[in-house]
């Protein structure tokens, strides 16, 4: 082997390819100088424009070799990913890049995996303003996440796709109840945020003492294969708060994507969507959330939401369910818990389904809004409506597993709430009709056998 193969090998840069610049690579080995640590690396005094490669960040195969260009000392440095040298020269990191986006690993920066003994924030804090990528490997113990307002990703490259961050104290022992917020604030000198954050493979675990583990506050962001844990109230919090307990701002965040998420731990709510009207048009898309608390999904706003293929438990309710609006789509999720529906957005009605299933009862809320809720081709347990008035509800094709699946909060002749089933099963035959206490029949058995 040559020796450039060698240094390439040394630091791992046949697997990580693009972390190394093509500025430093085009050149010949034998004009990068070579360090095993960036501790030899700071003792050296190498001038202006000369390159140098560490084959470790501690110690040589690490996983935090890198490469570096020697700047004037008018340059700054931050001391984990760029470095003072004994002659005040500094040594900037020179990171690769995709489609011209800064890559970088956390071991660059001087992160190590695993490692409890201290708190990294500081060095991941540096690798977040620097990078534009960032790629992990393994678990990381930091005692709070702030992500900078800029175009971020998060990448797992660990074997099991499942690299991220670990809740510690700080070194005085000091923490934010918000563990991972993405970012601090969303609006930047009045101007909207459109700064996406995406990320993949990436776990965020709050531990026991922090309120919430992940706070999103942007949008047209992409979240894949995202673990969440813990976090003693909310697992994932969306909002458009400018800050923790703050105002809503006037602009709407919209179009962020969940897929494949999991959301466990001992959170009161695994999911929780805040704000009327603020955050819209989401997805979740796929996914487990299972946090042992009181809800699993609480959703303030649904406008141009759209659920599906999620399976909820552990939890006494499943979806607790706000705002809906005509372009809300809720289907083929597996709903271990009760879903509460309280409500929708002035003139607009829901469909829910189809390919829901329920394993305890629908209950429908309602308010003081006029909306129609329509069930479509699932199978529920029971569906109870909860308000006095003339609301509506539909069920089309469903199939219903209790024996008596329909009641009303109050089945007084003055209440004129109603239920219109269409070919629903109800044990082994068919029925159809209407049901309202203010006509007196407020009974399934008044449903008519319509095979």
């Amino acid at each position: 082997m040559d020796r450039r193969n060698f240094i390439m090998a040394s630091i791992g840069c046949a697997s990580i390819g693009s972390l190394v610049s093509t500025e430093a690579l085009a050149k010949s080995s034998e004009q990068v100088k070579i360090f095993n640590s960036v501790a030899e690396l700071k003792l050296s005094a190498l001038s202006v424009s000369e390159y140098a490669m560490t084959l470790g960040y501690y110690e040589p195969g690490d996983n935090g070799g890198a490469v570096y260009k020697i700047n004037n000392p008018s340059n700054s440095f931050d001391g984990f990913g760029s470095h003072q040298l004994s002659n005040n020269n500094i040594a900037t990191l020179t990171s690769g890049s995709e489609s011209g986006a800064k890559v970088v690993k956390l071991e660059q920066f001087g992160m190590k995996s695993g490692d409890k003994s201290k708190d990294y924030v500081h060095h991941l804090n540096a690798a977040l303003n620097y990078a534009d990528t960032i790629l992990l490997s393994g678990s990381y113990f930091v005692s709070n996440v702030i992500l900078p307002n800029k175009h971020l990703t998060l990448k797992s490259i660990g074997e099991k796709y499942s690299a991220g961050f670990v809740a510690c104290d700080s070194i005085d022992g000091s923490h934010s109840q918000e563990y991972f917020v993405a970012p601090s604030t969303w609006v930047d000198n009045g101007d909207w945020v459109n700064a996406p954050v995406k990320m993949y493979g990436i776990t965020l675990d709050a531990g026991p003492s922090r309120q919430i583990c992940l706070v999103v506050r942007f949008y047209f962001g992409v979240m894949e294969d995202l673990t969440i844990t813990n976090g003693s109230q909310y697992g994932l919090y969306m909002t458009a708060k400018n800050s923790e307990g703050g105002v809503h701002e006037d602009a709407t965040m919209v179009n962020n994507v969940f897929r494949n998420l999991k959301i466990n731990g001992s959170s009161k709510v695994g999911m929780f969507v805040d704000e009327d009207g603020k955050s819209t048009d989401w997805m979740l898309d796929n996914g487990f959330i299972y946090n042992k608390g009181l809800i699993n999904l609480s959703a303030r706003t649904l406008a141009g939401a759209h659920i599906r293929g999620v399976h909820f438990y552990d939890s006494e309710t499943s979806m607790e369910l706000h705002k809906f609006s005509t372009g809300t789509i809720i289907e083929a999720n597996y709903c271990e818990g009760g879903v509460t529906i309280k409500g929708g957005i002035a003139g607009h009605h829901l469909t829910f389904g189809p390919a829901n299933y329920l394993k305890k009862q629908l209950r429908l809320d309602y308010s003081n809004v006029n909306n129609a809720i329509k069930s479509v081709n699932n199978t529920l347990k029971s569906v109870r409506h909860n308000y006095w008035g003339d609301r509506k509800f539909y069920s089309i094709n469903d199939t219903l597993t209790s024996s008596s699946p329909f009641s009303f909060m109050n089945n007084g002749r003055g209440n004129r709430a109603s239920i219109r089933v269409k070919h629903a099963m109800i044990g082994f035959e068919q029925y159809s009709g209407e049901l309202s206490p203010a006509k007196g029949m407020s009974n399934s058995s008044a449903l008519i056998n319509d095979f």
